[in-house]
Formats: structure tokens, C-alpha cells, sequence
């Protein structure tokens, strides 16, 4: 948890006390919520917001735009958004 924020992962570089990167990953759950931790974190933290889909993709995708668009729109240029399959590796 980040103050009283849950998030999935956050990445953090020494010798700095705060994440410079935070990440939720949507499976099911509140879609907005998941954008709130991540607003959060970004407004004090300045760290990069990361939204990994991993399930319900299409649907899932067209609420974080929409979502970002209006009551999120300060992290638009921020955040990154990913489908789980686009992190998947071959070997």
C-alpha cells in the first residue's frame, strides 16, 4: 500500500523513498478505482501510472479511455495502458 492506496506493484530506485512507477493490473474489480490509486500516486508521487488489461480486454479498454478522457484526463499523457498478452515473451 501507498499511504492508504493499495497497489498491484510499484517500482522504486534507491535512494528514493517513493515509487517511480506504480502499476494496477484490471482482472475484475472497479475500473475506477484502479485509475484512482493510480491519479493518486501520480498527483503526490509524480510516479508513472501503468494499467495492465488482463481480462474482458475490449470492454475494459473503452471504459479506461473513456475514464481518462473526463474524470481522469490530468494523467491522459501519463499513463500507460497495456494489454496482458502484449507483455508476454517468446522463446
Amino acid at each position: 500500500a501507498i499511504d492508504d492506496f493499495r497497489v498491484d506493484v510499484a517500482f522504486f530506485r534507491k535512494p528514493r523513498v517513493v515509487p517511480f512507477a506504480v502499476v494496477e493490473v484490471y482482472i475484475s474489480g472497479d475500473v475506477y478505482k484502479d485509475l484512482a490509486s493510480l491519479k493518486y500516486v501520480y498527483d503526490k508521487y509524480g510516479s508513472r501510472p501503468i494499467y495492465v488489461v488482463a481480462k474482458d480486454e475490449d470492454k475494459v479498454m473503452n471504459l479506461v479511455n473513456e475514464a481518462v478522457e473526463r474524470a481522469f484526463h490530468e494523467i491522459k499523457d501519463e499513463l500507460i495502458i497495456v494489454r496482458a498478452q502484449e507483455l508476454k515473451t517468446t522463446t
